[in-house]
């Protein structure tokens, strides 16, 4: 949903990022200790932090969608329809 809306591009490449530090963070956990282990909730909260975003950037563009539209569009149900 990212690559469609042009205000939030910018997140497809942090999913990106996040998605190679998890994979790398699995590879490298079997070789390390649990001394890097607050490296994944570090990882989860960008997650969050990044959906959280994501989330707001969506409802700012369908708040600028609907001042935009007229109403008929908005609300056809209560659009005249022929009896």
């Amino acid at each position: 949903m990212c690559r469609e809306l042009p205000s939030v591009s910018w997140l497809v490449d942090y999913t990106h990022m996040i998605e190679i530090s998890i994979l790398a963070f699995m590879v490298s956990g079997a070789f390390l200790g649990f001394v890097y282990l607050d490296v994944i909730y570090q990882m989860v909260a960008t997650v969050v932090v990044i959906k959280i975003l994501f989330r707001k950037s969506v409802s700012e563009y369908v708040g600028q969608l609907e001042e935009n539209a007229s109403p008929a569009v908005l609300m056809p149900e209560e659009v005249a329809t022929p009896a």
